[in-house]
């Protein structure tokens, strides 16, 4: 109540202050016009009556007019088990019905307060007049700008946080659950969670165990998280501690058991989960995917029922060293018969598989060993088996022989010889798998050295380049860009294998700055370019075919990329001092070699003829032409020029020598 009358005061005296009251107790305001009215505000009254206003509504405030609300900044759709996140939880100060009638009924007490105080009068002569309609006015204003400002200072409109979602959300709806924490990010999450909930994902679960942690619902939240597939074989594990008593929670168990990724993930699962009344064998079998596993499984199950199909998928992936242990691993159980790869319902791949383990544990090293391995095992059938055949009797063959002739008649007697007919090893397999294995042995054993270039060749603008006295201002060299690779190949395998030379590379534009002593460093801050720069500007490729080439011997191949029409070279002399010049050069050049037994026409072969040639004699020639003078340069007689220039200089000097006079003065 202090509070309430020093508020009055202090409103009092601020209009006071705004009606610039000082020592007089009225205030007479003067309009001119034909009747002259003289209006006087009495202060006194004014107060008087301001302070009977306010004691009207004063307890009219106090009854219940402000309360505070709940609110938040957003509030997001229902998503498919009805739950909302409500965003920035508060409460705001708002007028209650009973808040909007005392805002009215100040008002109204004001404005008949202001009809019984006279506080705005006026003389007309010698009469007195009281303004009603002023005095109503004032009056309503000052009550309700009291009453407003005392709502004001009782809460109306201003913000408090929520500190407790509880009490927030039971204000706001009681039918809300809270689901999740809330503290520092000013946040609540509420959920309208139906019984009829539908499980998505983990969170789904996590929430109904929020909202209803004693449901008669659980079991089946728990049985829809075993059918759901947004659960995922991580998630159980929540589950079984969300829900340890449900009916179901054996069952949950038993898929994070079932879902393992690897075999040693469902032992761990095992171990975590006993007694879940689950035959682990038949699941353990089904996940072994390498040799690693088929032993972890034959460990566990010492008598397992399961090792036949076991020790085939374990095939799947395998060393040689693992295969050559798995008769230990399964003494009993390696050797499969046409009847047991019917009832495993062995697939392509376990058949293939098996024949390649036959091949290892049989150490096949000889043809015959490989002739009666593919006759016993004549029932084992499998999509790409005359493809394994033709490899396996390579490998052989390659091995252990030591002409490649006498691989390579092997080989095609597969499919020309009535005794391997029922092999069914057509020409089109032999023909592959012998350019497969030629192709190996090109590769390991064909080695490429001695590589060359020869480039477009000016043997007057190499002097102009390399001569820091050639007087020559502007120099072009302009014709074929043509670029020569040659080199030296080397069989030292034992076949004779044709092949094919490939050769790609890059045409760069290769700009240079040199000078001579500090005219370098000058020539290089003019370019710009920091001395040299590079940049490619063509490719081009082309091959060298030599259609035979015997064991252990060598040939020279050469192979011209031709980029046509261009400038060579070309540059810029200043004054002797430094050149600017730029040159075209082969970059990112890359040599392959590959088998290619295919034929070799007679344009072909001469034109690798011709680049033989130039591999022993060079490229020829090409012109340097003196742009500012548009005459070809020929070096022998610059040389010639540049010793007549050199020699007259020497006379000069000497003459003039001679014909110095040289005063002596004495003391």
């Amino acid at each position: 109540m202090d509070r309430i009358i020093y508020f009055i005061n202090m409103m009092t005296s601020h209009i006071a202050r705004k009606i610039k009251y000082r020592k007089y107790s009225a205030i007479r305001l003067a309009f001119r016009s034909e009747r002259a009215r003289f209006y006087f505000f009495d202060l006194t009254m004014v107060k008087n009556s301001c302070k009977a206003i306010f004691a009207i509504i004063v307890v009219m405030q106090f009854v219940g007019c402000v309360t505070f609300k709940p609110d938040s900044d957003s509030i997001t759709s229902p998503d498919y088990n009805e739950r909302k996140t409500i965003t920035g939880a508060y409460y705001k100060g708002k007028l209650t019905p009973i808040g909007y009638g005392a805002v009215a009924a100040s008002t109204l007490a004001g404005a008949f307060a202001g009809t019984q105080i006279d506080m705005v009068s006026y003389y007309q002569g010698e009469s007195k007049h009281q303004v009603k309609a002023a005095d109503i006015a004032i009056g309503s204003l000052v009550g309700f700008t009291a009453s407003m400002l005392i709502n004001a200072a009782l809460g109306n409109k201003k913000i408090k946080p929520c500190t407790d979602p509880k009490e927030w959300l039971s204000k706001a709806n009681k039918g809300i659950f809270i689901l999740g924490k809330f503290g520092k990010y000013d946040r609540c999450h509420a959920s309208i969670c139906r019984v009829e909930i539908h499980v998505g994902n983990i969170k789904d679960i996590i929430d109904f165990k929020l909202a209803f942690p004693q449901s008669n619902y659980s079991d089946v939240v728990v049985q829809q998280s075993i059918k759901s597939s947004g659960i995922s074989r991580a998630d159980y594990p929540t589950i079984i501690d969300l829900y340890p008593s449900s009916k179901y929670t054996v069952d949950v168990k038993k898929q994070y058991i079932i879902k393992s990724n690897d075999l040693n993930a469902m032992v761990s699962a095992e171990k975590i989960y006993p007694n879940t009344g689950l035959d682990i064998e038949p699941h353990a079998a089904l996940i072994v995917a390498n040799c690693k596993d088929a032993r972890l499984y034959q460990s566990i199950f010492k008598s397992g029922k399961f090792n036949k199909f076991v020790m085939l998928k374990g095939l799947n992936n395998c060393s040689e060293n693992e295969v050559r242990d798995l008769p230990n691993v399964f003494p009993k159980d390696y050797k499969i018969n046409q009847e047991d790869m019917v009832s495993l319902k062995a697939d392509d791949n376990s058949r293939s598989n098996y024949q390649q383990a036959i091949f290892i544990w049989l150490n096949v090293d000889k043809i015959a060993t490989l002739d009666a391995m593919f006759k016993k095992y004549n029932w084992l059938q499998f999509e790409n088996k005359p493809k394994f055949v033709a490899q396996k009797y390579w490998e052989v063959a390659n091995e252990h022989y030591k002409y490649g002739e006498d691989v390579l008649r092997t080989l095609r007697g597969l499919a020309t010889l009535p005794e391997y007919k029922y092999l069914g090893v057509k020409d089109v397999i032999v023909n592959q798998c012998i350019t497969d294995g030629l192709q190996k042995e090109l590769l390991a054993n064909v080695k490429l050295f001695e590589t060359n270039i020869i480039a477009s060749y000016s043997k007057e603008y190499e002097a102009w380049s390399k001569n820091n006295t050639y007087s020559a201002g502007l120099v072009s060299s302009t014709g074929d860009l043509k670029y020569l690779v040659y080199g030296k190949v080397q069989n030292n395998s034992k076949y004779n294998l044709p092949r094919k030379i490939n050769v790609t590379s890059d045409l760069m534009r290769v700009r240079k700055v040199e000078g001579t002593g500090f005219w370098t460093n000058i020539a290089i801050g003019l370019s710009g370019q920091g001395g040299s720069s590079s940049t490619k500007v063509g490719s081009n490729s082309n091959f060298f075919q030599i259609p035979s080439l015997p064991p252990n011997s060598n040939a020279v191949y050469a192979v011209m990329l031709d980029f046509g029409q261009g400038q060579i070279a070309s540059g810029s002399n200043l004054m002797d001092l430094f050149k600017f010049k730029e040159e075209t050069q082969l970059g990112n050049t890359v040599i392959t070699k590959a088998y290619d037994n295919s034929p070799i026409t007679n344009s072909t072969i001469q034109r690798q003829l011709s680049w033989q040639n130039i591999a022993k004699s060079g490229m020829p020639d090409v012109p340097l032409v003196d742009l500012y003078r548009k005459t070809e340069i020929n070096n022998d007689s610059w040389v010639q020029k540049y010793d007549d220039i050199q020699r007259e200089a020497k006379e000069a000097a000497k003459r003039k020598e001679e014909n110095t006079i040289y005063l002596k003065w004495e003391k």
